[in-house]
């Protein structure tokens, strides 16, 4: 019986571990309107900081969001809309180089 302490606390904490580690990191995305909207929505399926990598334009966040609601998102039109302008705003495309700089 004794013997069993150890053994269970140990796999105790690792599934508290688990547990943490499986939380959405959504204090590194910035803050805003959609912010809250987004890290709900997003992450059912998938990390929200997952965006955090992207640039897009509005209309490339507006096909992506559209594209995870036929995936199974689950969120009002209204929502929806919020999540891509809130994308858009935070993680816009980045301008390309011009040449020979």
């Amino acid at each position: 019986m004794h013997r069993l302490i150890p053994v269970a606390l140990g796999v105790f904490a690792l599934g508290f571990g688990v547990s943490i580690m499986a939380q959405p990191a959504a204090d590194t995305l910035p803050a805003g309107p959609g912010h809250d909207t987004m890290v709900r929505v997003c992450s059912e399926c998938h990390s929200p900081d997952i965006v955090a990598d992207q640039r897009m334009t509005a209309d490339g966040w507006h096909d992506l969001v559209e594209q995870m609601a036929g995936m199974g998102a689950q969120a009002s039109d209204a929502e929806l809309e919020e999540i891509a302008a809130y994308l858009a705003r935070s993680f816009p495309a980045t301008p390309a180089a011009a040449p020979g700089s």
